[in-house]
């Protein structure tokens, strides 16, 4: 058995993946459709590697289970995404291992082993594990491979980040050009009274508006008389949502705990917000109904010091770093790849699958680790 044989073998698990002794081909609406020397169809080739159309289906049946559970078919545009996003996982999985064994640093059969076992063990029990396998229609293998690819991944990107790290001057920066995501927002806690109106009966146009008009004015009528009592000397706001009000939080007495700003429906965030510690306001309509609303507390916002979040921006920073550093290497080793012998019943090209090539830069870690510094302008949040 040759190197690349063993290469693709601990690559894929049980996608066949074998070198091409005897291949033949035909031509198929104009494209070239291969088989090994036993017959067996190809799914396309991996720089001269075969990735056999059976277990090609095999994987994609996989794929596409939840769209089948919910009685989606996958056909047209969506079974070319799927198509091309499984092709391009198998080719980046494909470069990684290759990557990582002549780094040396491609996990054992040992670790492996373990990594395996930790896996079941998150499961509780091996009769619950059994379901799983059962319930996604998968074996043992198939756990494997994953468990496999998701260590190659890890010590791949573990290898290339050990070369330069991130500096506490990296964190302080990236915090203060995102200072505004560490803000604690102004916050208050209130409670509610919710009048939904009633539900329509009515069913030709006209009836249906006069009926609609009926329950809204039904309903803001109710939320005013709510409001008078809310508003009298003593009285108990959460008794009264516990009688009056139509929402979920009736069984809290209308509690909505402590929340900020951005978190309600706006109509109800600015009357809340603009009123004072006590104050019994409302009616105030949104899409859910009529609310009556007290506020039982307000604490204003603050800016936080980087002290205070530093573990939250160095997590931030290390995931986008990573995210980064991993966009940029298998970019650079999709250069070196050649797709060809493509089925012709899949919705494949080289280009869909690798993306515009780019020629390779210098294969060495301090390459690769242009342009991995984090990022300090960007939209993520912590």
């Amino acid at each position: 058995m040759n190197r690349l044989w063993l290469l693709v073998l601990c690559f894929l698990g049980t996608l066949t993946l074998a070198g091409c002794p005897s291949q033949s081909e035909k031509k198929v609406d104009g494209r070239q459709t291969s088989t090994t020397e036993n017959g067996e169809a190809i799914a396309f080739r991996i720089n001269g590697e075969v990735v056999s159309k059976s277990e090609f289906d095999a994987m994609f049946a996989r794929s596409t289970m939840r769209f089948q559970k919910n009685r989606r078919d996958v056909v047209g545009p969506l079974k070319k995404r799927v198509e091309n996003s499984l092709a391009r996982k198998i080719v980046d999985m494909y470069v990684l291992k290759r990557y990582a064994k002549e780094k040396n640093v491609y996990p054992s059969p040992e670790d492996i082993e373990a990594a395996f076992s930790a896996q079941k063990k998150r499961y509780g029990s091996e009769a619950a594990y059994q379901n799983f396998l059962k319930r996604t229609e998968q074996q043992d293998v198939d756990v494997k491979r994953d468990v496999t690819e998701r260590l190659v991944r890890d010590r791949v990107l573990d290898a290339v980040l050990a070369v330069e790290k991130v500096t506490e001057a990296d964190l302080r920066r990236y915090f203060e050009e995102n200072k505004t995501r560490y803000q604690i927002k102004d916050r208050l806690k209130a409670s509610h009274i919710l009048i939904k109106p009633a539900p329509i009966k009515a069913t030709g146009e006209n009836d249906i508006e006069k009926a609609k008009t009926k329950a809204d004015k039904d309903a803001l009528e109710k939320a005013k008389n709510i409001l008078k009592l809310a508003k009298k000397p003593g009285a108990d706001f959460t008794a009264l949502a516990h009688e009056y009000s139509q929402g979920p939080s009736r069984s809290k007495g209308g509690d909505l705990g402590l929340f900020s700003r951005g978190r309600m429906v706006k109509p109800f965030e600015d009357v809340a917000f603009a009123a004072k510690v006590g104050e019994v306001v409302g009616p105030v309509k949104t899409k859910f109904g009529y609310h009556v609303i007290k506020v039982f507390d307000k604490k204003p916002g603050e800016e936080q010091t980087f002290e205070a979040v530093r573990e939250t921006v160095e997590k931030t920073v290390l995931a986008r770093n990573r995210s980064t550093t991993q966009r940029t290497l298998l970019e650079r080793l999709r250069a070196d790849i050649k797709i060809d012998g493509i089925h012709s019943d899949l919705s494949l090209t080289e280009t869909s699958i690798l993306g515009t090539k780019k020629a390779p830069v210098a294969s060495n870690d301090a390459a690769e680790q242009k342009n991995v510094r984090p990022k300090t302008t960007g939209n993520t949040t912590s």
